[in-house]
């Protein structure tokens, strides 16, 4: 099955960053996770994408996440040990099967302490180790919920023939403020569209896993 994409522009621009649903959701699952590991904010986290491009078209296909000890605490900050690894990453990359015809189209860190940018370290990273004009940056920020911002999901099963049904209602969106960083400053509507999408590239990815 072909993987669905996710687009990418800024108006004015004509550089177009396609990425695949099913590798960005699992880069912001590692995300939530990270955010959850310690309290208050847990810790960030990152890695490599990988991908291709041709002129001003850029395709978002694997990542690979990039080792951090968290020597200067919970940020995503390397330490030489960690730069060195990811050096060593990069380098042999091509070796890797499932990576043999991409190539470094990137990196991205998840931000859970702040707002989403790109720090002076940041910039000084990614132009030391991705220093071409085509090479982009993904900042990933998970959202924290009061206990009054909760949505429910009802997972059901159902026989059909020789397989089985998933269906998914993921309800109680009116719980979340307009301006929560959940709704990425989308209208009703489009941040039910991305929820859908959301679970069904979910489904998709645990599908392919499973068979």
């Amino acid at each position: 099955m072909a993987p669905e994409f996710g687009v990418w522009e800024a108006p004015g621009h004509s550089v177009r960053i396609e990425y695949s649903e099913a590798v960005m959701q699992q880069i912001r699952m590692e995300a939530v996770e990270g955010f959850h590991r310690v309290p208050h904010g847990g810790v960030e986290t990152g890695g490599i994408l990988f991908g291709t491009h041709q002129g001003d078209l850029v395709r978002i296909l694997a990542y690979r996440p990039i080792a951090c000890e968290y020597a200067m605490g919970p940020s995503f900050t390397l330490s030489e040990k960690d730069r060195a690894a990811l050096a060593e990453a990069l380098r042999s990359s091509s070796e890797d099967a499932e990576l043999a015809a991409l190539e470094p189209a990137g990196w991205y860190h998840s931000h859970t302490r702040s707002e989403i940018f790109l720090s002076e370290l940041d910039l000084e990273f990614f132009q030391r180790y991705f220093p071409q004009a085509w090479q982009v940056a993904l900042v990933v920020r998970p959202a924290s919920f009061t206990p009054d911002q909760s949505t429910e999901v009802e997972v059901r099963f159902e026989g059909v023939g020789d397989e089985t049904r998933v269906s998914i209602e993921h309800r109680a969106w009116d719980t979340i403020p307009q301006k929560h960083a959940a709704r990425h400053g989308f209208p009703e509507h489009v941040t039910l569209q991305r929820a859908a999408d959301w679970w069904r590239a979910s489904l998709t990815a645990l599908k392919t896993k499973l068979s």
